[in-house]
């Protein structure tokens, strides 16, 4: 069974014959121009070139399923369907009318679309493996490299919405919005909203006179976290807390609810309470780190950054009071590459885009070529198929592709599912 976004491709794509077309009134079709394709309200083409017996027409086209959808769609009673030229069909069943009563014509598909359309289409949509187009032979390497060029653009775009965000909630104030980002890259994926808030919740000025003390960063954090408390029994952590109180009422903070933080399902590695002490050893190693970034161009060519280690207490307890089962210390660290990808390649590129410099946009982007790829399910999934990672680069934009089109099967938007619906499809004549 077609669905109306296949028949959009197909008409899209110009899969259908472009020669001995005939309307179901009768007249000759020439297809001049298929029009551009609509994603919004009303109809599916707009502005299409099409001639139909000897008369050259430029209007709108809109596809259905069956010709008496237009009605059960209720297109008669907009006036954005006045304009439609042809109306393009998988099967014909009604006449339809435009608003001056004339019978609109038809192009009926369901004897001109190549055969191997349909069942091809449904191959993809049933996804036997994790990536739908696996199944359909080699990708064509051009076509590969042009479309993960722009995967990697929507994944820096669809990070970078996120920092004008902050922008507008931190008055546009740059040092404190790269401090907030950064902590949202220290709570990865399943924690990034809780450090947000953490972040927020401790202004940069508060930060800034307690960078030289690693005891005090840890006692306002941990603290505004709710991951410690008044009945903690460790001698650490009550003199953390104890600290933490102190500086609470001094600079007026009001700590977060426990329940944001998200323990379950996580491996160690990944507590919040490891990675708020990493965040803590990150901030006193890096002091004025934006500045340093904008300004240094070398310090950008290198950025090898201090490795951030979680605090001795926190190298034998995943919890406060509660110590870890391992006979080995916890020696997690939150790597250079991960603050890279994550925090500071779509941080340099907003910047340098509002701010009109090419040089920091061009420099976030040659960042990611030098790092190594990512080594996930995801990117071993790709080389199955014999689509390998050369670099960062190449794997955020392999899990944006997987995350983004072929999780949510959107075959028909990504051009490698174009290149095998269209290459290998066999067009009637």
């Amino acid at each position: 069974m077609y669905s109306e976004a296949l028949l959009h491709f197909a008409w899209k794509f110009k899969l259908i014959p472009q020669k001995k077309l005939f309307s179901f009134q009768g007249d000759k079709i020439e297809i001049i121009d298929v029009g551009k394709h609509n994603s919004d309200a009303g109809p599916d083409f707009l502005t299409a070139k099409i001639k139909i017996g000897e008369t050259l027409w430029v209007g709108n086209v809109e596809i259905h399923i069956k010709s008496s959808d237009w009605y059960l769609h209720q297109h008669q009673n907009d006036s954005a369907y006045d304009k439609v030229i042809l109306h393009i069909v998988f099967q014909h069943d009604k006449d339809v009318f435009d608003c001056n009563g004339l019978v609109i014509p038809v192009l009926e598909l369901k004897d001109l679309l190549p055969q191997d359309l349909a069942p091809k289409w449904d191959s993809l949509q049933a996804k036997p493996t994790e990536i739908a187009c696996q199944q359909l032979g080699k990708i064509d390497s051009f076509v590969l490299i042009n479309w993960l060029d722009r995967m990697l653009v929507e994944r820096i775009e669809q990070k970078t919405e996120l920092i004008f965000q902050l922008l507008k909630l931190l008055n546009n104030d740059w040092n404190e919005v790269f401090y907030v980002w950064l902590a949202r890259s220290f709570g990865s994926k399943v924690n990034a909203v809780p450090f947000e808030l953490l972040a927020r919740s401790v202004p940069l000025s508060v930060v800034k006179k307690h960078l030289h003390s690693s005891f005090q960063l840890e006692a306002i954090f941990f603290g505004q976290s709710s991951l410690i408390n008044e009945f903690n029994q460790d001698d650490y952590v009550s003199s953390l807390w104890k600290e933490y109180t102190f500086l609470r009422d001094k600079y007026k903070l009001v700590a977060l609810p426990k329940q944001i933080w998200k323990f379950m399902r996580m491996r160690p590695a990944n507590f919040p309470t490891i990675k708020i002490s990493q965040w803590v050893s990150f901030l006193s190693q890096h002091e004025n780190l934006f500045e340093q970034l904008i300004n240094d161009n070398e310090l950008i060519n290198q950025l090898k950054f201090k490795e951030a280690r979680a605090s001795s207490y926190w190298k034998t307890h995943y919890q406060a009071d509660v110590i870890s089962n391992s006979k080995k210390e916890i020696e997690f660290k939150f790597g250079n590459e991960t603050i890279v990808i994550n925090a500071i390649v779509p941080f340099l590129f907003v910047y340098g885009q509002l701010r009109g410099n090419e040089r920091l946009k061009e420099k976030a982007i040659q960042l990611l070529t030098s790092i190594k790829p990512e080594q996930n399910s995801i990117i071993k999934n790709w080389e199955r198929l014999n689509v390998f990672a050369a670099s960062a680069y190449d794997s955020q934009a392999l899990i944006y592709l997987k995350n983004q089109y072929c999780d949510n099967l959107k075959c028909l938007e990504c051009n490698i599912g174009h290149y095998f619906m269209k290459t290998k499809s066999s067009q009637k004549t």
